[in-house]
Parts: C-alpha cells; sequence; structure tokens
C-alpha cells in the first residue's frame, strides 16, 4: 500500500491539478453587441463550453476590439465582417456565418434628402473601426469626412447640421431612437457576412468551433430581429 502511495505522491507531483484546468479563451465583444445583442454573447460563450474550453469575456468600444486582438490580448473577435481577414492575415476565421447579410448603406436626415442630394462634396461620417463602412465608401467611391466614436453622436452631429451624412448597418439605424427621421440617400450598398474570428494561437479550435456554430445556426439562434438598441 505504501509504494502505491508513493507512485500517487509521484504522479500528483508530475501532473498539478492546475495542468487539468480547462484552456481559457479570451473572447472580445464590442459595446454594440453587448447593447442590441447580448442573446449572441450567450450563445457564443456556450459553444466555447460545449468544446471543453474556459471563455472569458470581455466588452470594449468598437474602435478597440480589432486593435487589442491584433496586439494579442484577446484570443477572439465576436464579431467581424468577413473581409477582415483581408485586413489581418493572422486572423482565423470560422466560415460559418453568424449573419448572411448585414447591409450598409449611406443616411441623412429624412427633411433634408434633397437639399444633401444635390450637394457636389457633402460632409460624411463613418465610425471609428468600421470596416463595412469604410469598404461601402471604397465600392461606390465615396470620401469619408470624418470618424465619430459611436452612432449616436454621429446622428448628433447631422441634427446639429455638422454633417451630411452617415454610412451605417441598416439594422442599427432602424432600431435607433426616432429612426423615422432619417432615410437612405440612395439605393448603394453594401452587404458583407459576419464572422467570428480566433487568433493563430487557437487554430486547433477550428474545427470543433464551426461545428458548434454551425448547429446554432441550424437552430436559428442567430436571429436579427432579436436585436434591441440600447436606450
Amino acid at each position: 500500500m505504501s509504494k502505491f502511495i508513493s507512485i500517487l505522491f509521484i504522479l500528483a507531483f508530475l501532473f498539478p491539478t492546475n495542468s487539468f484546468s480547462k484552456e481559457k479563451v479570451r473572447i472580445a465583444f464590442t459595446d454594440l453587441v453587448h447593447a442590441t445583442a447580448h442573446f449572441y454573447i450567450d450563445e457564443i460563450v456556450q459553444i466555447y463550453k460545449n468544446i471543453g474550453t474556459e471563455p472569458v469575456v470581455s466588452i470594449y468600444p468598437d474602435q478597440r476590439v480589432t486593435y487589442l486582438f491584433e496586439l494579442g490580448k484577446i484570443d477572439a473577435l465576436g464579431e467581424e465582417v468577413g473581409i477582415y481577414e483581408s485586413q489581418n492575415p493572422s486572423a482565423v476565421k470560422i466560415n460559418v456565418p453568424i449573419l448572411e447579410s448585414l447591409p450598409f448603406m449611406q443616411y441623412t436626415l429624412k427633411d433634408r434628402k434633397k437639399s444633401v442630394k444635390k450637394l457636389k462634396s457633402p460632409f460624411v461620417l463613418a465610425t471609428i473601426n468600421c470596416l463595412g463602412c469604410k469598404e461601402f465608401a471604397r465600392i461606390h467611391g465615396i470620401e469619408i469626412s470624418a470618424y465619430v466614436t459611436n452612432l449616436e453622436s454621429g446622428l448628433k452631429m447631422l441634427q446639429m447640421g455638422r454633417a451630411d451624412t452617415i454610412i451605417s448597418a441598416s439594422i442599427l439605424m432602424k432600431k435607433i431612437v426616432n429612426s423615422d427621421k432619417f432615410v437612405t440617400l440612395s439605393n448603394l450598398k453594401f452587404t458583407p457576412k459576419i464572422y467570428h474570428f480566433i487568433s493563430k494561437e487557437k487554430i486547433h479550435l477550428k474545427e470543433k468551433l464551426t461545428s458548434e456554430i454551425l448547429k446554432s445556426k441550424r437552430r436559428g439562434v442567430f436571429d436579427v430581429n432579436k436585436l434591441r438598441y440600447k436606450k
């Protein structure tokens, strides 16, 4: 018996308890997703638990999320447009679209639409780090005049007459307070798909994550109709 106990003691020394702890994955979501789609955060957390890891969630302003990801401070981006992989080759895309389409369009005040359409050089806003906004502008040859930290501040600038238009995802514009005050300037749009991304250091999780996200999608979990804009 004493020999058996000695063996157990040696094994405990060689393989301490913390070596069996779950792998931690630092996942960052934007404050906008936290405010409008908390159900999505809950689902991603459960997915990571399902594959045997320990998700550690952080919420940051939109402009900081990709910055921290690229610095290696976080392991996964909760959500980003598919073109991000061309911007950051070290990012690993989980190739199951969370959202099949998220149109980006240019918006203006309803009562100023006619006058704004006549402007040769309108003052155009976009939110910082909005890849969808930047791609919309690039595709349609529109020059972004200035960047704002969030959609609300941009809309206030429009209402104060300090800007003419703002580029935004249509689903967000539908959820804002007094959304009927704003209309699309034209039919121009950019419609990307939205994906979950992980760092190369976590690429060993890709297959399991792909399978779990696909299961969630088939259950209809990622439903844009559940979005609620925080007032």
